[in-house]
C-alpha cells in the first residue's frame, strides 16, 4: 500500500511554477531617488545649523538650506510615486498572466 502511492507521486509531472513563486525583477529606481531625496534634506539641515555659526557665509549656507529642503522633499515624494507606479505596473502583469482569457470590457463608443 505504501509502495503505490510513492509510485503514484513519483509518475506525477512536477506542476510548473505560479507567478507568485518565479524571482521577479525588482525595480529600486524609486526608492535610490527617494534616498537622494533624504540625503540632500539632511544636507540642507546641515547647512543651515552652520549657517548660524558662521557669520561669513550666514547668507549663502542659509539660501542653500531653504532652497534644498522643498528640492529634497520633492525627489522624495518621486520617488515614492515611482515605486508606487512599478508595484501597480507589476501586479497588473501579473494579474494578466493569472488570468490571460480576461479582456478589457466593450463600452460602446458614441
Amino acid at each position: 500500500m505504501i509502495s503505490s502511492s510513492l509510485l503514484s507521486v513519483q509518475s506525477q509531472k512536477p506542476a510548473p511554477p505560479n507567478v507568485g513563486d518565479l524571482p521577479l525583477r525588482r525595480n529600486h529606481a524609486g526608492k535610490w531617488i527617494s534616498a537622494l531625496g533624504w540625503l540632500l534634506i539632511a544636507g540642507a539641515l546641515i547647512s543651515l545649523l552652520i549657517s548660524f555659526s558662521d557669520w561669513q557665509n550666514f547668507a549663502i549656507l542659509t539660501i542653500a538650506g531653504v532652497v534644498f529642503i522643498p528640492l529634497g522633499l520633492l525627489l522624495v515624494t518621486n520617488g515614492r510615486i515611482l515605486s508606487k507606479l512599478v508595484n501597480i505596473e507589476k501586479n497588473t502583469r501579473m494579474a494578466a498572466e493569472v488570468n490571460p482569457a480576461r479582456e478589457a470590457p466593450n463600452h460602446p463608443r458614441s
